[in-house]
């Protein structure tokens, strides 16, 4: 073997070893990525979760609160409703617009609240249904 054939030997070599080691950093990089790319995936999953958690709260707390303002009304029909409905029927319409949109939007939304928030929102409109049409009597059926 000849000095001049080692020479060209040798850098192939050292190709070799210089390609092996690209690849090399090139496999860490990857794995690399991969563990970060499952971190995250786990991190906004556990967020997601979080997420659906407070959502699920927040539904129950608005369904709540309204539950309490329709049971105040209809106590409220039931003691006095004359004056109720000498206030009330001009708006009519308008009574609960905001508890309306926010049963609306829980239903939307679907979850374990539906069927109650269905439920509320039927008791509402029957009581402006019949706030709107003048009569004196609440329905007891309506639970």
């Amino acid at each position: 073997m000849t000095y001049r054939n080692t020479f060209y030997w040798i850098p192939g070599i050292l190709c070799l070893f210089l390609f092996s080691s690209c690849a090399s950093k090139q496999h860490d990089r990857s794995i690399c990525f991969q563990r970060k790319l499952l971190i995250a995936e786990h991190l906004l999953s556990e967020t997601q979760e979080e997420v659906n958690q407070l959502r699920e709260r927040l539904f129950e707390a608005k369904l709540q609160l309204i539950e309490v303002q329709i049971e105040d009304l209809e106590k409220k029909w039931k003691t006095n409703a004359e004056d109720l409905v000498s206030i009330l029927q001009p708006n009519a319409a308008f009574l609960f617009l905001e508890e309306r949109e926010a049963l609306h939007q829980i239903i939307q939304e679907s979850g374990p609240t539906i069927l109650r928030a269905q439920s509320l929102l039927d008791r509402l409109l029957r009581l402006i249904t019949q706030l709107s049409n003048g009569e004196q009597e609440l329905e007891e059926n309506n639970k």
